[in-house]
């Protein structure tokens, strides 16, 4: 059996006991390739906060250098050995990885820069 049902801007179609969500494809592409966060407001003194601001310089880092590298955070996940929702959570800002995770993606993308 197939429903479908629709809200502001997205749809849902039920098939059998799953239910899939629809949404926009720029939206899409911004949950699967993740965007950096904005860096944060300054403060009162029009400095940016330490802490919240080096955590987004290294979410627009991943990005920036897997962009450089032409991969897909799937693929640079599979090289480094971590999984594709840690990448895609540490390039969104939503967590900030350890220094052990950087380090496997480092290493992946030095690995494919002396490939090429």
């Amino acid at each position: 059996m197939v429903s479908a049902t629709r809200k502001a801007g997205r749809a849902k179609i039920v098939m059998g006991n799953q239910t899939f969500v629809l949404v926009p494809e720029k939206e899409y592409e911004r949950l699967v390739e993740g965007n950096p966060p904005p860096l944060p407001p300054k403060n009162s003194r029009g400095n940016f906060p330490a802490i919240a601001t080096t955590d987004a310089l290294i979410a627009k880092g991943l990005v920036r250098d897997r962009k450089a590298a032409g991969l897909t955070q799937r693929e640079l996940a599979r090289r480094a050995g971590i999984r594709v929702e840690t990448l895609n959570r540490a390039e969104r800002g939503a967590v900030v990885p350890d220094v052990r995770t950087l380090r496997k993606v480092e290493k992946a993308l030095n690995t494919l820069r002396r490939e090429r």
